[in-house]
């Protein structure tokens, strides 16, 4: 959790609504490195390691679905 949000949340700056824009917004950054760390891992590793890249595929659907789970908490919390 950012500082700035703990200390709007517990000052009672933030409303609930509020308070899930706002770890939405931190997480976007995370999310979005990791993806694009796994992508440039998946485009420079040779292609026989198969299991190697059948796992960073995987990484990459989770961090989609995370993505997806928060952009659709966000929409419904504005």
């Amino acid at each position: 959790m950012s500082s700035a949000l703990q200390v709007a949340q517990l000052s009672g700056e933030l409303s609930a609504p509020e308070v899930i824009r706002v770890l939405v917004d931190d997480l976007r950054q995370p999310l979005s490195s990791i993806a694009a760390i796994a992508y440039y891992v998946e485009m420079t590793m040779p292609v026989t390691q198969l299991a190697t890249l059948y796992y960073l595929r995987k990484l990459q659907e989770l961090v989609d679905q995370t993505t997806s789970i928060l952009e659709h908490a966000a929409s419904h919390e504005s």
